[in-house]
Order: C-alpha cells, then structure tokens, then sequence
C-alpha cells in the first residue's frame, strides 16, 4: 500500500495475516520464536527435518515479544519522520547502481541471505538491527499479497545512509559513463556466419 498507494500504515499484530512475519517480528508471543517459525517451516515442508528449521529460524534477524509495538511503513517522498530503514524495490540492474553508491558510501560490500521464506526479516529487520545494508530476494508472501514482480529485488539501508548513498549516486562511475539505463555497446564490427560473407564476396558487396 505505501508503494503503491502512497499511504503511511502503521502495521501492528492485528494488522498483519502473516504467521511467520507476527512470529518474526515479535507480534505472537510464541515463548521460543526461533523454534515456533522453525516448526511452521517443518510443517509447510520448507525443511525435512527439525533441527535444520530450527537452525535456519534462528538465523533471521527478529524482534523479541513486544520490543516494539508496531511498525511505521511509509513512502520516502512523504517525509514523515527519519527513517530507521530505506528499502528500495528495482530490477537487478537498478539495484546494481544503488549497490555501486552505498559501497562507494560506506566502503564494504553488501551482505544478503537468501531462503525463499519470511524475506521481510532481511529487508525490514536486518538493516535495523546491523545499521549495515542488505540486499534481499523478496519472498512468496510479497509477491502474492504486495504486487511485487519477478524482476524485483530490494536494497534496504539505514536511513543515516540515504544522504551518502544519494551524494555517491551521482559520482560512482561516473568516469566510465556508468549510468541507468544502462547503455549498450554498439562500437564494433559485427560477424556474420560465414555464408554470408562467401554471399557478399560473389556479389563484391564489400
């Protein structure tokens, strides 16, 4: 809805369908969070046993039972207050020049971590809880309930990064005209497959 609409939300437990993210982001009151999502996981079949659901649950950044009461989602251009987080949705090659200007910023590479499931921990929690940015592969529940395509990816930075990252854009790669769109090459001699060229010669095309 803030992407698409423009709408601030406030997402709290009674807004949210999602069991995963309500355990993940503190909202179910589940007394071992990591060992209820790894359940869940097991369960709907994403592990085939126990203990490897459990360790993958506990590797997500989460929210502790109530650490906090909800969360402020809201378009960057509305300005409504500082932003702990910044996710930006793109196509890979977006991404890559927004990656090009916060390595450029902060001097480190980009980490990520990749399952398939409860993605929203990577591009809302992470960054949050590491002040370091991430890049994520958005999972199933936003592409069936957010409307996200299957060309998106999302780069997510702490909101003390913005204003870096937005100085590093307009210099990173500038000296070898790296830009987006990015541009094609097209100073070159193109072949063709050799009966052409036997063609051309008979014709003294060339």
């Amino acid at each position: 809805m803030a992407r698409m609409y423009g709408w601030t939300i406030g997402l709290a437990k009674e807004d949210l369908i999602c069991v995963p993210a309500m355990i993940a982001f503190g909202f179910s009151g589940a007394e071992d969070i990591g060992g209820s999502l790894g359940e869940l996981f097991c369960e709907v079949g994403f592990h085939p046993e126990a203990g490897a659901a459990a360790d993958e649950a506990d590797s997500l950044f989460k929210f502790d039972n109530d650490e906090y009461p909800a969360i402020l989602i809201s378009p960057l251009s509305k300005g409504q207050s500082e932003p702990d987080t910044v996710a930006f949705y793109g196509n890979p090659a977006q991404i890559i020049r927004l990656s090009q200007a916060i390595v450029h910023a902060c001097g480190q590479r980009i980490p990520g971590s990749f399952g398939g499931k409860v993605e929203c921990t990577e591009y809302l929690v992470a960054p949050f809880k590491t002040a370091a940015p991430r890049i994520a592969i958005p999972g199933l529940g936003d592409r069936v309930f957010s409307v996200t395509q299957d060309d998106e990816l999302v780069l997510s930075i702490p909101g003390k990064l913005l204003v870096p990252m937005y100085r590093s854009l307009n210099v990173v790669g500038k000296k070898v005209g790296l830009r987006y769109p990015v541009p094609s090459y097209l100073n070159y001699q193109p072949e063709f497959p050799p009966m052409y060229k036997e063609m051309a010669e008979k014709l003294k095309l060339f």
